[in-house]
């Protein structure tokens, strides 16, 4: 279990520098479009992978005119206190968990285990496979070190053997081939069982939330040959191409809805619907990770929104941005790039 103390930014998107302590299980972050609500979520999960929700660059969150950002985190894993800091600028990154230096970003996986509900989730639908790779990827690597370790030693024989293609030479390929079998093997083989177990309990999340008969449904789409055979057979048609065709990097998941694609069969609140059923059922297969959700509601009717507060009401620890204050609940106000004086303090005038 993941519990989050603390949070300190420095220089990230619009924050100077504040510190965020948590109180309690359920932390809303209340505040206009456009004050920081966000930035607090995308560093919590900068912090848990190495990764944002929102950029593909992170010189993106250094805050206007400065140099650098710097993410300081105090958490429970398991109930053992621990400290992790992230300092970054355009030539680099320095990673400190404990007095432990580390030079790559996986060594964030699986420290701080976070599943984030965000309104971009919807590309997952739209947008082209290698996001759904890296969301099927960050997911299992969270809670599989092996996983990790294949995937790592399949990018690097991928490299090489792409390298050859490339040189348009056989030398020494099927060193190469034979490290991408075993590690890629693994990789589907991991791939295909938790999709197979998201699917059952997002098909329950999705009944809970939308109370209809729909269908939803995870469809795997990967070789079903020997996947040594397709590398042979290939080499020919790739030495041509000058990369792998076939593989683990080229596999995809379809979102389907009522036995057709999500993304032209199913309404707008629907995929919403659909992915936030997903990530809900994320949560249940990881052990008990942090939830975070910005724009809580987002897409949702007042009905489904209290469904919805009323399923993460027994995780261990949420933190969600909203426009509006909760009723009976403690929050931090966010405004202008800093918590305002009071928050985190009942409310008596929500």
């Amino acid at each position: 279990m993941t519990i989050l103390h603390s949070l300190t930014l420095k220089d990230f998107r619009n924050y100077t520098h504040e510190k965020i302590v948590f109180k309690g299980p359920i932390t809303p972050l209340i505040g206009d479009n456009g004050q920081g609500k966000t930035a607090l979520l995308e560093a919590i999960f900068i912090l848990s992978c190495g990764r944002s929700f929102r950029t593909t660059k992170l010189t993106d969150c250094i805050r206007y005119g400065c140099s650098s950002f710097s993410l300081h985190a105090n958490f429970y894993n398991n109930e053992v206190s621990q400290e992790l800091s992230i300092s970054y600028n355009e030539k680099g990154k320095k990673i400190s968990h404990g007095s432990t230096q580390f030079n790559t970003f996986t060594a964030l996986l699986g420290l701080i285990k976070t599943v984030a509900i965000t309104p971009l989730d919807i590309e997952l639908i739209h947008n082209n496979p290698l996001l759904r790779r890296r969301w099927l990827d960050l997911h299992l690597t969270q809670n599989d070190p092996v996983y990790l370790y294949q995937l790592a030693k399949y990018s690097r024989a991928l490299k090489q053997r792409n390298s050859l293609l490339k040189q348009n030479t056989l030398d020494t390929i099927d060193l190469f081939e034979k490290q991408m079998v075993e590690a890629g093997i693994y990789i589907s083989k991991k791939r295909i069982g938790m999709l197979q177990e998201m699917k059952k309990k997002a098909q329950k999340q999705y009944t809970t939330l939308s109370q209809t008969d729909d269908i939803i449904d995870l469809e795997h789409l990967h070789y079903k040959k020997n996947f040594e055979e397709v590398l042979i057979n290939n080499r020919k048609k790739e030495l041509i191409y000058g990369y792998t065709l076939e593989g683990p990097h080229r596999e995809d998941v379809h979102f389907c809805f009522n036995g057709y694609a999500a993304k032209s069969h199913a309404s707008e609140g629907q995929k919403r619907l659909i992915l936030l059923s997903i990530k809900l059922a994320e949560l249940s297969i990881l052990d008990q990770p942090l939830l975070i959700i910005d724009d809580l509601g987002t897409h949702l009717d007042n009905k489904k929104q209290q469904i919805l507060l009323k399923l993460i009401q027994s995780l261990p620890q949420v933190v969600y941005s909203s426009q509006f204050k909760p009723v009976d609940k403690e929050y931090f106000i966010v405004k202008k790039g800093s918590i305002n004086e009071g928050s985190g303090i009942r409310d008596s005038n929500p």
